[in-house]
């Protein structure tokens, strides 16, 4: 097969104690698959449920990230001020933890600067009670 008739795929990593213990129903796998097979012409060919555990997280990474061309992370309930899945990823692939400043421009924008600030402020709190 040549490089331009390859299938692109993709693997779903859902990350969440609250999904494994069945207190939250996922809705985001059927939601992302659809999206990428139908939208995108991406295969999603693997998913995967795991806990908040920040080895867990680091080692499923690795090994999906090598598999697929894509990996798409996902929770049950989204970021929370315990949420330990961007800092698992950046120590994945040893990259600085760090605002993405157009990102937050963009947020920035939208919500006005007083308001993120105020979210920031609690988010530094929320960082600094984890290390």
């Amino acid at each position: 097969m040549n490089k331009k008739n390859k299938k692109v795929n993709a693997a779903i990593l859902v990350i969440g104690n609250e999904i494994l213990s069945g207190r939250t129903q996922d809705k985001n796998v059927a939601f992302i698959s659809n999206w990428l097979n139908s939208k995108c012409g991406i295969s999603v060919d693997e998913v995967r449920i795991i806990p908040d555990v920040e080895k867990t997280i680091i080692n499923n990474i690795l090994i999906l990230s090598k598999k697929f061309d894509y990996v798409f992370t996902t929770g049950g309930i989204g970021p929370t001020h315990d949420d330990i899945t961007s800092q698992s990823i950046s120590k994945t692939f040893k990259v600085k933890y760090e605002y993405h400043k157009e990102a937050y421009k963009i947020l920035e924008k939208y919500y006005g600067k007083k308001n993120l600030m105020m979210e920031e402020k609690k988010w530094q709190k929320c960082q600094k009670a984890q290390n």
